[in-house]
């Protein structure tokens, strides 16, 4: 994955749990350049509102320093959005084919 700042993370994970269509929990480790790994726990669930999915992401950190930390949770909600913007584009793309 691309940080913010053009910064190379490198990731690696197992998904825990998977409930299609409500519900995704994943685990796995993310290392910065000239930084530890450490651990993160995401859960992600999908409600249908009136039409509209509603996204909840929960992540949970270990093994950290809390610069490491600020750094993490500053670009979780950039990261989340940039995945979810990725995947509608994806599923438009899919979705005229078809047409």
């Amino acid at each position: 994955m691309r940080a913010p700042d053009g910064t190379i993370v490198r990731s690696a994970g197992i998904n825990e749990e998977v409930i299609a269509p409500e519900r995704l929990v994943t685990s796995g480790q993310l290392e910065r350049p000239g930084e530890p790994a450490f651990e993160i726990r995401t859960s992600v669930t999908f409600e249908e509102h009136d039409g509209k999915t509603t996204v909840t992401v929960h992540q949970a950190y270990s093994k950290m320093t809390a610069a490491a930390a600020a750094t993490a949770v500053e670009g979780a909600r950039t990261g989340w959005s940039q995945s979810v913007n990725r995947f509608e584009a994806y599923i438009s793309s899919l979705l005229e084919q078809q047409a």
